[in-house]
């Protein structure tokens, strides 16, 4: 894309580019200007600084210089015959050759004071303002005595004539006029006042300009001069050099601290930005710097700061109006183009737009046709000859009343369009769906002046309209109403039993023993029998009458606008259900074979909208499962007693998938014993201990959770605890030979990994599989008997014991039972209840246990609570027993205190019976 291009594109983008661009050089070309000035600014004042420095020091230098000269001359004066006398006799007075040099100097050169000292640092003489010697004092005597030297003191604070005074002491010593041993000490005292009048002083005019003298002191800088802006400080103002490492830095820590000297911007003592210069005063341990505020040095710089600015804002001002002014300008010629560009395209879109797959047609406002497009031909059948010139109500397929065109064309002159379904004819005369789209065109001043129509054959859509509208109210299978257009049916039914006051019936039929069918045979036969009792149904009500499938084996009947009392109402629809049953007790002929099969139904009837349509659903499947309670192939009306049943039922399912998670179950253990009264194991029993209800029926629970599944997570559980018990006995000597009992729904065993779920359980616990055993009842072995064979087969080669549960009430066939790898039959406590005094029973028990000797299987009897019962099975050959003679189902404690009996007697059984 070239440049020109770019810029009649986007002229934004480039008004905006460009005028950034210009801020960004104006702003920087600014900033660097000022960042010049205050460069110069800053190195003009450093020059000064340095300069005053100088000058500073050189002062102090010459000054120090001076006061020692003082001194020397003095003890030149002193170093007499008198004088060594005098300092050798302390009694005497002092001699006027002396004395009077030393006044005569403190008055010349204004000291504070002068003393004499002895060689011993005493003070023999002491004239001025300042006249104490302290201990500090009186050893830098004694050092200038010993090393023969003149001394000069730091400034110090403790003079004891003066202790809030600083002061500065010059030791020099005394020689002997014939020898040059030391006879003693003169000390003159500086009280300072031109030293700091000489610091005060600035060469220059300056509102912040300062002179700084420090000395070091330990880790400190101490300030030995008062400050400009500051009272008070000579020797008592102090800066450590620890500071916070983000600290600024400050011109007197730099210089003592690091040894730093030379310019420097930094902060000063009252942590304002100062710039100042560092210099090391000769002659002294002293340190001085001389410094100004940056604000004062930089005064000029801001002023022209602003004044930059200013005129950089203007020039960006100006840029801006400029490249507004030009970027409107683009605006507009672009706005125009692309104006231009989209009525050539508008063009261009209508002449495409003309020849669309929907045909349009083009008429004047009397209406006769003007033009037709290739699509208007191609459906209608007609050329653009045979229609242009007529009127386009000549395409017309059916008559519509005249006040459905009055209101077409109302919305039109009203609206300026319409759309609508319309029937159209073809050509040759076939009428077809056609959507229409009338609009009214007009010229600029607002007057009529064209119609266009134009419209498309709708019937594949309306086809398909018609397939989603059976799809979503039809079953699929039988064509019969589903759910949803059953429930809503159902509602128009109560609004108009409402208002004529007559009873309509519900009928929940569900298909006895069709799973049977369905699965042995497959579920294309399944799907042909449901389809004929659709139509048996439909055969048996009336043609008003609704017949729905809710889905697998379930339809609903519902009748409506039932005459009579309530009592006609339960005969006439007692009456349809009788007739029901007959027509679906006749057999089924399906590829040739004969089935059969029944039905149960519940029924419900209302007479207004008291119920809503679900509840009447509910009620009618109650009374279902009541029918089939009753037998099946029966009709129950509805009984408001099983609603409590029911809900009851839904509460204990619900409660049911919280108990495993809330560790609401329990395992308790009765106790097996032999022919010895020897306890040899147990049957796990699982009980639930419900937080609120206390301890629920497995009766009230098992069949819930068999019916939902969670019989599967809980024989699961029963299987893990079990055997986490047997490793804990297996460590134990007393128990590590028991045998635990588990029983095993025919969900559980039906499970494609049932073998190796125990196999892992097994392994996992590291326990002998000898140790446990698996109770299964009849109806597990009555589907699919290779499966289960080869899955009992795994099992008892893993180690496995196999026990056949409650034999002898269900299918127990010889033919299925020898093929069952068993090791244990039980005999079903309804056999033992009656065996002293039922024959049959007896006889029954009998035939069993020799069955199971015949089949070389081991024999437990359960539910033995009498003496009578356990005398007649040892008598017959029965050696293991289960019951509450020995001990009810009892928790884990229980049952291990009950293993501290070796045997059982006969006193042992009656007095654990309860």
């Amino acid at each position: 894309m070239n440049i020109n291009n770019m810029v009649n594109r986007h002229p934004t983008l480039v008004a905006v580019t460009l005028f950034l661009n210009f801020v960004i050089l104006i702003s920087a070309a600014s900033y660097a200007l000022i960042d010049n000035f205050k460069h110069i600014e800053k190195t003009r004042a450093f020059e000064n600084l340095h300069g005053i420095g100088k000058l500073k020091a050189g002062q102090i230098q010459k000054y120090l210089q001076e006061r020692k000269g003082d001194a020397i001359v003095g003890s030149k004066f002193l170093g007499n015959l008198p004088t060594q006398h005098w300092l050798n006799n302390p009694a005497d007075e002092i001699p006027p050759v002396a004395r009077q040099p030393l006044e005569a100097a403190i008055k010349a050169y204004q000291y504070g004071g002068a003393l004499l000292l002895d060689d011993k640092a005493n003070i023999r003489f002491a004239s001025g303002q300042y006249t104490g010697l302290s201990k500090t004092a009186k050893s830098l005597a004694l050092r200038a005595i010993n090393e023969n030297s003149l001394h000069v003191s730091p400034i110090y604070f403790g003079d004891p004539s003066a202790p809030d005074k600083p002061l500065l002491d010059i030791f020099v010593p005394l020689l002997k006029p014939d020898t040059p041993a030391v006879m003693g000490v003169l000390v003159l005292r500086d009280d300072l006042r031109f030293l700091y009048a000489l610091l005060q002083t600035w060469p220059v005019e300056s509102v912040s300009g300062e002179t700084l003298l420090v000395t070091r002191d330990g880790d400190d800088v101490l300030f030995l001069n008062e400050l400009r802006f500051k009272k008070d400080t000579a020797l008592k103002l102090r800066l450590p050099f620890r500071r916070s490492a983000d600290a600024l830095p400050i011109p007197t820590i730099e210089m003592l601290k690091h040894g730093y000297y030379g310019p420097i911007e930094a902060v000063d003592y009252r942590e304002k930005p100062t710039l100042g210069f560092n210099i090391a005063v000769p002659d002294s341990p002293w340190g001085m710097t001389v410094k100004m505020d940056k604000d004062e040095v930089l005064e000029h710089v801001y002023r022209l700061q602003v004044i930059v600015w200013i005129v950089a804002a203007l020039f960006i001002l100006g840029a801006g109006i400029i490249l507004w002014t030009w970027w409107n300008k683009q605006r507009i010629e672009y706005l125009a183009k692309a104006e231009l560009d989209k009525a050539a395209a508008d063009l261009r879109i209508s002449a495409i737009a003309f020849e669309t797959h929907e045909a349009i047609i083009i008429t004047d406002c009397h209406p006769k046709i003007l033009r037709v497009n290739k699509a208007f031909c191609d459906i209608t059948g007609y050329t653009a000859e045979e229609v242009i010139g007529r009127n386009p109500n000549m395409l017309r397929g059916d008559k519509r009343p005249k006040a459905f065109y009055d209101e077409m064309w109302a919305a039109i002159f009203r609206d300026g369009t319409w759309s609508g379904e319309m029937a159209d004819k073809r050509k040759s005369g076939e009428v077809f769906p056609a959507w229409l789209t009338i609009t009214a065109v007009t010229s600029t001043e607002g007057v009529l002046t064209h119609y266009v129509g134009s419209f498309f054959d709708i019937t594949e859509r309306k086809k398909s309209d018609d397939e989603i509208h059976r799809l979503a109210f039809y079953d699929s299978l039988t064509d019969l109403p589903n759910r949803r257009l059953l429930i809503d049916r159902l509602q128009h039914a109560l609004t108009t039993s409402e208002r004529s006051g007559r009873h309509g019936a519900i009928m929940f039929i569900d298909l006895d023993n069709f799973k049977v069918i369905n699965d042995t045979k497959g579920h294309d036969c399944g799907d042909v029998l449901l389809v004929e009792v659709a139509r048996r149904l439909q055969s048996c009500v009336r043609e008003g009458d609704t017949v729905a499938r809710l889905g697998g084996d379930e339809f609903v009947v519902m009748l409506e606008d039932i005459k009579g009392d309530m009592e006609q109402a339960v005969t006439l629809t007692d009456e349809v259900g009788e007739k029901i049953l007959a027509s679906l007790n006749q057999s089924y002929v399906i590829d040739g074979n004969e089935y059969h099969s029944t039905a149960s139904i519940g029924v419900n009837l209302f007479i207004n909208r008291e119920i809503s349509a679900d509840t009447l659903l509910k009620y009618a499947d109650i009374a279902m499962y009541q029918a089939k309670g009753a037998g099946r192939n029966t009709l129950r009306f509805f009984d408001p007693k099983m609603q409590s049943v029911l809900e009851a039922r839904i509460a204990i399912e619900s409660d049911l998938h919280r108990a495993l998670a809330e560790l609401q179950f329990r395992l308790y253990y009765q106790a097996q014993v032999d022919d010895t009264g020897c306890i040899t194991g147990a049957e796990a029993l699982v009980r639930w201990i419900h937080p609120q209800r206390g301890m629920i029926s497995p009766a009230q629970f098992i069949p819930i959770a068999e019916e939902s599944q969670l019989i599967l997570d809980i024989g699961l559980w029963v299987l893990e605890t079990a055997c986490r018990q047997l490793a804990l006995w297996s460590n134990d000597e007393q128990k590590c030979g028991l045998v635990l009992a588990v029983n095993v729904s025919a969900q559980q065993f039906k499970l494609k990994d049932f073998v190796g779920r125990i196999t892992s359980i097994i392994n996992e616990h590291g326990i002998d599989p000898a140790h446990l055993k698996l109770e299964l009842t009849e109806s597990v072995v009555l589907d699919d008997m290779a499966d289960i064979v080869a899955k009992m087969h795994a099992l008892k080669t893993l180690g496995v014991g196999l026990s056949l549960d409650d034999f002898g009430t269900g299918y127990s066939s010889l033919s299925y039972l020898k093929q069952l790898p068993l090791n244990q039959l039980k005999i079903d406590r309804s056999f033992v209840n009656d065996i002293a005094t039922d024959p049959s029973d007896a006889i029954m028990v009998q035939t069993i246990i020799d069955m199971a000797h015949n089949f070389r299987f081991n024999v437990i009897a359960e539910g033995v609570e009498t003496e009578a019962q356990l005398a007649f099975l040892k008598l017959h050959g029965c050696k293991a027993y289960q019951g509450y003679l020995f001990s009810k189902p009892v928790p884990i404690k229980e049952f291990e205190a009950l293993l501290g009996k070796s045997c059982w007697s006969k006193s042992d059984f009656i007095g654990d019976r309860l």
